[in-house]
């Protein structure tokens, strides 16, 4: 193919793999090569015309996390009805993991890289893959508040959709205080990641404007899953009974599955003795026992935002990234409202 273009190999590497540093000209030339010896033609001819790909890969950190499934089924159902193909990318092995899948992706011709947690919700480290990609092509994150880089063209590129996750604590935290709790604690993952950040902002919002001070004891992080919810909660349950909490709002569901097994353990009821709310609502919430109150994200919204976003992604970009007084153009934002799903796992405090 390089001899067929008059090129170098790295030329025709550079040019699909979408790096930089090829002109218009030489790249046209490699493209009509590869098209003239059938080389891939499905993507070169996409690649050909200016057609898009129809594909979508989606990055999630761990798919145990049954936050996942619910957010790629949400999202495969959505993009499918819109025409598109969705590539699930699986990365329990952390940001090492991710940054292979992403240099993998280069040579895929995917038309947006959606992203739903992982380490774009570490706040320590900015993930440096993420603005090398975004650099080449587009990006949306679920539920992660990063900026794009400083850069005109990666704004152009960049996407996110949020859900008011800070509110939505907020929700639950006011149901608990109006059914009469005043010993409401927060159990989270780790601390360091954005969406433990933002609820238990949510968390400390609400008890100050219900007059109820913050007790430092009461506030435990772990991690976001059922093993730590139950050593989170049977610690919390080990307290004198006048320092246990009467209520715990769970920074997710499987940590309050935990909370659920924790009381179990010790013989507590819930609600009676122990009210507990989740996060998420995932689809086995209705099955526990008792059936779990717990803070609802839309998924379906969030399904239908991701392919709304694309479309505005591939429009054509101002030639201008700058607004008349100087600032960069803002990068595309959804945001959608959280609700509290009610069920039998809160009531009155015990007395």
């Amino acid at each position: 193919m390089a001899r067929e273009a008059g090129v170098s190999i790295a030329t025709v590497s550079r040019v699909f793999n979408s790096l930089p540093r090829v002109d218009e000209e030489t790249r046209r030339r490699v493209l009509q090569a590869a098209s003239r010896l059938g080389y891939a033609p499905s993507i070169v001819a996409r690649t050909l015309t200016g057609k898009q790909s129809r594909t979508l890969a989606l990055l999630v950190p761990d798919v145990r996390n049954p936050y996942f499934p619910e957010v790629t089924l949400a999202v495969q159902k959505a993009v499918q009805a819109a025409g598109y193909s969705l590539l699930l990318l699986n990365a329990p092995g952390g940001a090492e993991q991710e940054e292979q899948y992403v240099a993998a992706l280069r040579g895929r011709h995917v038309d947006a890289l959606v992203v739903a947690g992982g380490s774009v919700h570490d706040t320590r480290n900015r993930p440096a893959w993420l603005d090398r990609y975004v650099m080449h092509r587009p990006v949306i994150l679920i539920n992660a508040d990063l900026e794009p880089p400083a850069h005109g063209q990666a704004a152009r590129r960049w996407a996110r959709v949020l859900v008011d996750e800070k509110e939505g604590a907020v929700k639950a935290v006011k149901h608990l205080l109006s059914l009469g709790h005043r010993r409401i604690a927060f159990l989270g993952g780790p601390a360091h990641l954005y969406p433990t950040i933002v609820k238990h902002q949510g968390y400390l919002k609400a008890l100050s404007a219900g007059g109820v001070s913050a007790d430092p004891e009461l506030q435990v992080f772990g991690e976001f899953t059922g093993a730590s919810g139950l050593e989170m909660a049977t610690k919390l349950l080990s307290l004198p009974p006048d320092r246990r909490p009467t209520a715990i709002l769970a920074a997710n569901d499987m940590i309050a599955a935990g909370c659920l097994q924790a009381a179990r353990d010790r013989g507590v009821l819930v609600p009676e003795q122990l009210s507990i709310v989740g996060f998420d609502d995932v689809f086995v919430n209705s099955l526990l026992w008792p059936p779990l109150t717990s803070v609802a994200q839309s998924y379906e919204e969030i399904g239908k935002a991701i392919v709304r976003l694309v479309g505005e992604l591939q429009m054509p970009a101002p030639t201008e990234p700058r607004l008349a007084d100087g600032t960069l153009r803002a990068p595309l934002v959804v945001r959608l409202d959280p609700t509290l799903q009610v069920r039998a796992s809160t009531g009155p405090p015990p007395g």
